[in-house]
């Protein structure tokens, strides 16, 4: 992770020599679109339910997406985007590229890539790809978009006449970032300012805002108006694929246009969604005398942007919500204990074997996103006591 921007946040971010039978995709008619299965990567949630049916499962509701045989579509949290889509079954890319492909004729058809542990990344045009391969055979692809949205193949009727873009002198004032308390003031003339002094200029366009200065870190200093111009959104993508999120709400605004309760869930999943790896353990006695845990924990934890937990062979589902003075007991919080230093927010594992699974997350300052988690559960051997299970974030 790379800090640059003093005071907010900064977190931003190979090609191949060509292959003389398959030139790059980029210079080639789309080798990923149409899929042999009638979705289209720019649908919305409707769409794809008109296209594809009822789904085996659908998660929309905890900020996941739809899941079918051996396909599985998230969303954004507005339904209106999909934001990666994950073939584990019978579909293929335009190219005939699907799972039980050679990992060869993968790297033929879209050179430029890199191998990360067991797969292998590329871009291809507007379309980042990852081919799972452990075995030198595709048993998985995901796809996402390389910049903000998958292009749209297909226009749709012709829509309205878009809104005229509001005048800098109609977004003055102070916008806020309510997870983190981060802000900054837009000036009539166009100048704004952060709450530590940061600078730069603001311009507006049709196609949203661009910031100048210390705010051009994130995405290019690209964001843009949702919520009928109350929020101020920027949202982009790292190398990796992980998603970065920013919203400021302007000063003032009513309860009814911050995020709904299932968006801010829907956002604090893709936060945590990745890999986590084993740092300590130990056992909490009544005594207050404690056991480190022998040995290290290979087992990592999966937390999945659909709202559900992998385990091992223990899988369940992932619920968030505001922790309660039972549940900061329950993760061991001493009625003594500074309020800046008590998480607000809590996530619990359903499902977990042997008993109640609860945990919180602890987000680097300079840039909001979680780095690490710590997991409460009851241990019943060698006597009952309780756990803290210290995970820090790892590449997938």
């Amino acid at each position: 992770m790379t800090r640059f921007l003093p005071g907010l946040v900064c977190l931003c971010l190979l090609a191949a020599p060509s292959h003389a039978a398959h030139p790059p995709a980029s210079s080639t008619p789309n080798r990923v679109e149409p899929l042999s299965i009638p979705l289209r990567l720019s649908m919305t949630a409707s769409e794809v339910l008109a296209a594809l049916g009822p789904p085996r499962s659908d998660y929309r509701a905890f900020g996941g997406g739809l899941v079918y045989g051996g396909l599985r579509v998230m969303f954004d949290a507005t339904g209106k985007e999909i934001g990666n889509l994950t073939i584990e079954g019978e579909a293929r890319l335009a190219s005939g590229v699907g799972v039980g492909t050679a990992l060869s004729r993968v790297q033929a058809e879209f050179p430029g890539g890199q191998m990360v542990y067991d797969s292998y990344d590329v871009t291809a045009g507007p379309y980042a790809l990852s081919f799972r391969a452990p075995a030198g055979t595709v048993d998985r692809i995901v796809i996402r978009p390389a910049d903000r949205a998958f292009p749209t193949l297909h226009p749709a009727a012709p829509a309205a006449p878009a809104a005229p873009p509001p005048s800098l002198g109609a977004l003055a004032g102070r916008w806020i970032d309510p997870r983190n308390a981060q802000s900054f003031e837009i000036f009539p003339d166009g100048r704004y300012r952060t709450g530590v002094g940061g600078e730069g200029r603001v311009s507006v366009s049709a196609e949203g805002l661009v910031f100048s200065g210390v705010l051009s870190a994130w995405d290019r200093g690209r964001a843009r108006l949702t919520n009928e111009r109350q929020v101020i959104e920027f949202e982009w993508r790292n190398a990796d694929g992980s998603r970065n999120q920013f919203a400021f709400l302007r000063a003032g605004a009513n309860a009814a246009t911050k995020p709904a309760p299932e968006a801010r869930v829907g956002t604090e999943l893709r936060a945590l969604a990745g890999r986590w790896i084993h740092q300590s353990i130990r056992n909490d006695y009544d005594n207050g005398a404690f056991d480190r845990g022998a040995g290290e924990d290979p087992t990592p934890l999966f937390l999945l942007e659909n709202g559900t937990w992998r385990y091992g062979n223990q899988t369940g589902k992932v619920t968030i919500s505001d922790a309660s003075p039972a549940d900061l007991a329950f993760m061991d919080f001493k009625p003594t204990a500074k309020p800046e230093n008590l998480p607000r927010r809590k996530f619990e594992l359903q499902g977990w074997t042997g008993d109640r699974a609860m945990g919180f997350w602890r987000t680097d300052p300079a840039d909001g996103q979680p780095y690490r988690v710590v997991l409460h559960f009851r241990i019943r051997e060698p006597r009952p006591g309780l756990a803290t299970w210290i995970r820090s974030r790892a590449p997938n």
